[in-house]
């Protein structure tokens, strides 16, 4: 479903990203854990393409966002580049809602502009899905009046209107209290049931063991662990998660 080789990113002198590969198959959870500064937020930017890279591989669905040629990363075309990102669907740590426009309006307006939807068939993907995380009476109140959980569930709703393959989230907890917390991961862990294809950086240890099929432990730049979730952070996880755990 999404493979990266190699990945190497850099902001000025500071190597972000040294060697950094994954694999991620369809229907899979994968949890992305490490300390601040590890480089998972801008490994998850590059793989939807907020970020370019300074050399490495991506590929979506067997196809190539970019490749290495002469040394160098090469990007597809613009058009063939819009269209394969529209297989990414990312949901950020703080929400990015359009504060001017009701919750219905921030669901329907990129299905409209981006996927030409009509209005009642882009209408009643955001009801459904408004239903789904829990907010089918929020679809006329406005960022502002809702929750920072509320305010999460309608980011991942409005990522979910435009059909993504796989679905990103860049730590979607880490700016909620315990309660708001356990709100967003359980929408989480029901796309999960329903054997969605996600990558999600947190740093929600217990969810990252229970929920996903496979972890990958960062540090410094790289891939330092990756496996299975019951292996990664079970009874046996290894003397650097155990540090990075605090215990």
């Amino acid at each position: 479903m999404l493979e990266a080789t190699h990945i190497r990113k850099s902001f000025g002198d500071t190597r972000v990203l040294k060697d950094v590969s994954l694999r991620v198959s369809r229907g899979e959870v994968v949890a992305i854990i490490g300390r601040s500064g590890s480089g998972k937020s801008t490994l998850l930017r590059c793989l939807n393409d907020l970020e370019t890279v300074d050399g490495g591989e991506i590929r979506i669905g067997g196809q190539a966002l970019v490749t290495m040629q002469a040394g160098q990363p090469v990007y597809k075309k613009d058009g063939e580049r819009r269209a394969l990102m529209l297989k990414m669907g990312m949901v950020f740590q703080s929400y990015h809602l359009f504060p001017h426009c009701s919750v219905l309006r921030n669901l329907t307006m990129p299905q409209k502009l981006v996927l030409g939807r009509g209005d009642g068939e882009a209408e009643a993907k955001a009801r459904d899905l408004l239903a789904k995380v829990g907010l089918s009476d929020k679809a006329g109140a406005y960022p502002c009046q809702l929750s920072g959980g509320q305010c999460q569930r309608v980011a991942i709703a409005r990522a979910l209107c435009m059909d993504p393959d796989i679905l990103c989230f860049d730590e979607p907890t880490s700016a909620l209290d315990p309660q708001l917390t356990q709100e967003v991961l359980g929408v989480i862990r029901r796309l999960a049931q329903e054997k969605r294809t996600m990558i999600v950086v947190t740093h929600e240890m217990r969810f990252a063991r229970d929920v996903a099929d496979r972890v990958i432990y960062m540090e410094d730049g790289v891939v330092v662990q990756d496996g299975p979730a019951q292996e990664v952070l079970g009874d046996h996880r290894s003397d650097a998660i155990r540090a990075f755990a605090g215990e």
